[in-house]
């Protein structure tokens, strides 16, 4: 149930699933070792000596401007290299299509947000970002997120079996260090994808620098990527991946529903603004069985009714 007022939600609603702030021995490679939350794996580091990423701080060069400074941060030796990571698919049924037994459930709201540079390499002919990954598939690379082929623009870079041309946030550059943020609506059919450039929150509800829509997703994993023909090599940091409605959402969540056939809790959300004459208020329901008819009620007070209607 949801009591709506004037005040604005905090960012509460919205849960780290999976995070890395890259916290491993300086000046090594990272492959092979645990470490942040919310992962099935220890890191996957391709390269020679698996050592295409090594981690390094900001007593080493290159220095990391958006450092979180915990830890240190990844930093690419190896231009065409990549390191991968499995998500603990299990520890979150509500975003598992069970079809695909991959996170991507319709009716899921995911955040992926992580820091990044590019710090060598030319503006064409070269590509980074953090890509979702469906780990044993033919055509495993779902969508890039970061700046596609031959473009020097932050945006996204839809890699499914029928995707779409890249697009990219005109004048952004993606030679400089910036903190991406992207909301992936997971609905029937195609996917709603938001994008913004260095937010001043973590979880923002308005004014995304990139608003679009991409084909079906489904991934299991994330890799970590960057190539070109001049020399491209990246840094990373401070990856995390969360779940939920944000901060912006109207009113406050009273109660809890029990579970329901998908083996979650259905939850219910108010999106917008609380100013009638805004004429901007969309209620959102998620965790709920697929093609199950429903309906919202609506009171003036607050209460609970069991088996309404």
């Amino acid at each position: 149930s949801l009591l709506l007022a004037t005040a604005t939600a905090a960012s509460a609603q919205v849960t780290l699933v999976c995070t890395d702030t890259f916290e491993y021995p300086i000046g090594s490679t990272f492959h092979g070792l645990p470490g942040g939350t919310g992962w099935s794996n220890n890191w996957y580091v391709d390269g020679g000596g698996n050592a295409a990423y090594l981690t390094q701080d900001n007593t080493m060069t290159p220095n990391f401007a958006l450092s979180d400074g915990v830890g240190g941060h990844a930093v690419q030796q190896f231009t065409w290299n990549s390191a991968y990571r499995q998500i603990d698919l299990a520890a979150h049924p509500d975003l598992l299509d069970t079809a695909t037994n991959m996170w991507g459930r319709d009716g899921a709201v995911l955040w992926v947000s992580y820091s990044i540079e590019k710090y060598a390499g030319g503006t064409t002919e070269g590509y980074c970002g953090l890509s979702l990954w469906k780990a044993g598939q033919s055509l495993p690379e779902a969508i890039l997120l970061g700046s596609g082929w031959d473009l020097d623009e932050w945006g996204i870079d839809d890699e499914g079996a029928t995707g779409r041309p890249p697009e990219f946030v005109a004048g952004s550059n993606a030679s400089q260090a910036a903190r991406l943020v992207y909301r992936i609506d997971c609905l029937p059919g195609d996917e709603r994808v938001q994008m913004w450039i260095d937010p001043a929150t973590p979880y923002p509800t308005g004014g995304a620098d990139l608003d679009t829509t991409i084909v079906d997703l489904k991934f299991n994993e994330i890799r970590l990527p960057a190539g070109g023909n001049f020399g491209d090599t990246v840094i990373f940091d401070d990856i995390e991946i969360a779940k939920g409605t944000a901060a912006g959402t109207v009113g406050t969540n009273y109660c809890a529903a029990n579970i329901n056939s998908t083996g979650a809790t259905g939850s219910i959300a108010a999106i917008g603004s609380a100013i009638a004459s805004a004429n901007n208020l969309r209620l959102e329901a998620s965790s709920l069985p697929n093609s199950s008819f429903g309906f919202f009620l609506t009171s003036t007070s607050q209460g609970a009714v069991a088996n309404p209607g």
